[in-house]
């Protein structure tokens, strides 16, 4: 089958890192990204599997030519829906996954003060603030650091393998703090996950931190690395484990990338998004699909242009369905959208009609009747980085020098310093430290 163009793009050169212009193509059914530098010559990467569904997914989000550029200022993130702010590098599993490349010995920890001086940039509907490392856990002041956020307006998730906090005494002291979302790594069932993901089974300790959260009345976020042929049959399982306890209530997949000490061989051996559509559609036999992502981006594009809510604006790295728990069924809400689907499904109908117009601020619910929101996250690596679709991004990364675009901070500066150094300003899109302007966020 002959090449097609779908749309140009910005990349860089996979070796010395010159911004390129660059061709997303289809050919024999899946996305590649090209480019050629002068030095270095042609390259193509694997970018998405599926082509056709890529294309739907494309015309539902806005064009990012057309979107505000990032940088050089604060003001120019017009549109933030989270904060990611690495606590530490430092971690208490040496997982040969890890993305972070946690234990690494540029160790940089910012002291409360740093946080709270930078986080004030920020006004108006204050975005999400993720406590990542490293493991969080690991700062003794990190109770603290939750208190101080609670105070200043911001709500704190904390993103933990969770050992420290299946001791339920350690996570009462969080909670005390103010700490009412856990972002919990949670990559399957069975053993032999535990250790390739984690390096040892530490699968009890899960299940501890989950039941310590659920007697505090905590809200969970289970966040899966997807990896094709090897956990991706255990997606239909994790959902009902969630649907199954009340207190958990969203889901993340995350596609394994080669970013970190996850080291992928062979062109198309990454993990796409398309592999967990397939993943969650054979595990939960069709109640779940990929058209039922392509049709919530409908609805949360519309919901975007109603609310202005970050959280909702459409992009196809980033995709989000809501579903309804019906005894034990799996219910995505927006297959009520179709009247034929009533009456085998009047309970989610019933639930929807009560409480369908508060669900753009399902985060803030006290519990979340009967819904499960279940999201897929591709993290683009250096390999397969679209500059011109990361002018949507709506998360930003706090670095030692500056803000930083989350996506750009992933592929480039979390694993790499010194080569990053290299990086033109073109690419880098790094905030200066010293430029905390005000920015509004909604």
């Amino acid at each position: 089958m002959s090449e097609a163009v779908i749309r140009s793009t910005l990349t860089p050169c996979k070796e010395c890192l010159t911004l390129l212009p660059a061709q997303l193509v289809e050919e024999n059914g899946n996305v590649y990204l090209d480019r050629t530098c002068d030095d270095h010559g042609h390259q193509r990467d694997y970018y998405w599997k599926n082509a056709d569904r890529f294309r739907r997914a494309l015309k539902l989000t806005p064009d990012p030519t057309t979107q505000p550029a990032k940088g050089p200022d604060l003001n120019n993130f017009p549109l933030v829906r989270g904060v990611c702010i690495d606590l530490t590098t430092r971690c208490n599993l040496p997982c040969p996954t890890c993305f972070a490349d946690a234990n690494r010995s540029d160790n940089w920890e910012p002291d409360i003060n740093e946080i709270r001086k930078r986080l004030r940039g920020f006004s108006g509907d204050k975005p999400i603030v993720y406590l990542i490392g490293g493991e969080p856990t690991l700062r003794k002041d990190l109770p603290e650091i939750i208190a101080m956020l609670v105070t200043e307006g911001f709500t704190p998730k904390l993103v933990t393998n969770g050992l420290k906090i299946a001791d339920p005494e350690y996570l009462k002291t969080l909670h005390r703090a103010g700490l009412q979302w856990v972002f919990l790594q949670f990559d399957g069932f069975r053993k032999d996950t535990s250790i390739a993901y984690r390096s040892r089974d530490i699968r009890d300790y899960k299940e501890r931190a989950i039941r310590n959260m659920a007697e505090l009345d905590m809200k969970i976020l289970l966040a899966c690395m997807v990896e094709k042929e090897f956990n991706d049959d255990e997606l239909g399982e994790i959902i009902r484990f969630a649907a199954d306890h009340e207190h958990v209530c969203q889901v993340a997949f995350l596609p394994a990338s080669d970013i970190g000490r996850k080291e992928l061989v062979g062109p198309e051996s990454e993990t796409m998004m398309e592999d967990v559509f397939v993943g969650l559609e054979q595990g939960l036999d069709g109640q779940v699909s990929g058209n039922d992502f392509l049709s919530m981006m409908r609805i949360n594009r519309l919901v975007f242009r109603l609310t202005r809510k970050a959280d909702f604006f459409p992009k196809t790295c980033f995709m989000s369905i809501a579903v309804f728990i019906d005894r034990g069924r799996i219910v995505p809400i927006n297959r009520l959208l179709n009247p034929i689907n009533w009456v085998t499904n009047y309970r989610a109908l019933l639930a929807l009609l009560v409480h369908g117009w508060r669900l753009p601020f399902f985060e803030k619910w006290q519990n979340r009747n009967g819904f499960l929101v279940i999201n897929i996250e591709k993290f683009r690596s250096s390999h397969n980085f679209d500059w011109t679709d990361a002018h949507s991004c709506s998360k930003v990364y706090m670095r030692r020098e500056g803000w930083t675009l989350s996506c750009m901070h992933n592929a480039y500066t979390r694993n790499d310093y010194d080569r990053f150094d290299s990086v033109p300003s073109s690419v880098q899109q790094t905030i200066p430290v010293e430029q905390i302007g005000t920015v509004n966020v909604g």
